[in-house]
């Protein structure tokens, strides 16, 4: 059977019709909500949606691993690989998407934390 109410970011939502309900105490839809999690039901969770993954330029990535000081670190990676894709998307690519596979393989020998880091910094930068 399917759940009457879910849990959003601002509150609770009926999910007959999609209104969304306010917690105030005196509003009579809040009052049916109430009434219904007090009958043993539960909403549906709050599910927060997706974050789109972040794309750099090849200037913003470089950038950022300097200032974070791991560009050494990514270049060292980049030349023992033998996977000529790797080499070329590193020397080529005008701009790095953070859930691309071979960025991934590019930043392999970095933390998720460090990796976040860069992304998060590149975007901040000029490009």
């Amino acid at each position: 059977m399917s759940n009457t109410y879910a849990l959003t970011h601002f509150g609770i939502q009926r999910l007959a019709d999609g209104a969304n309900i306010p917690n105030d105490p005196a509003n009579s839809d809040y009052q049916q909500y109430l009434d219904w999690v007090s009958e043993g039901n539960t909403p549906d969770p709050y599910v927060s949606p997706p974050v789109a993954p972040i794309t750099l330029t090849a200037y913003q990535l470089r950038a950022a691993l300097n200032q974070l000081t791991l560009r050494a670190n990514v270049e060292s990676i980049v030349s023992a690989t033998t996977v000529q894709d790797v080499k070329d998307c590193w020397q080529y690519a005008s701009n790095f998407n953070q859930s691309d596979p071979l960025v991934a393989q590019i930043l392999a020998g970095l933390t998720a934390a460090q990796i976040t880091n860069v992304f998060t910094l590149g975007v901040t930068l000029a490009q």
